[in-house]
């Protein structure tokens, strides 16, 4: 929602890289203090761990591992 508010010229926005960096990487928008960081937090997936995972759990664990793996390299 942020970063939609961002590209309909509503002002500036400080969300984690990885929620824009394909629009920053198309010119869409770009960094304002881009020697700004704060630190990174820890980011979890919490889930109850029992014999069975349905498989849109476990679909959806390995997306997120992938989404966030490449959002670290780029």
């Amino acid at each position: 929602m942020l970063v939609r508010a961002a590209l309909a010229h509503n002002g500036i926005i400080r969300v984690p890289t990885f929620y824009c960096h394909q629009e920053i990487a198309r010119g869409e928008l770009v960094e304002v203090f881009q020697d700004w960081h704060i630190p990174s937090v820890e980011f979890s997936l919490i889930y109850h761990k029992d014999k069975y995972q349905p498989v849109r759990l476990k679909r959806f664990i390995e997306f997120s591992q992938r989404y966030f793996e490449q959002s670290v390299i780029e």
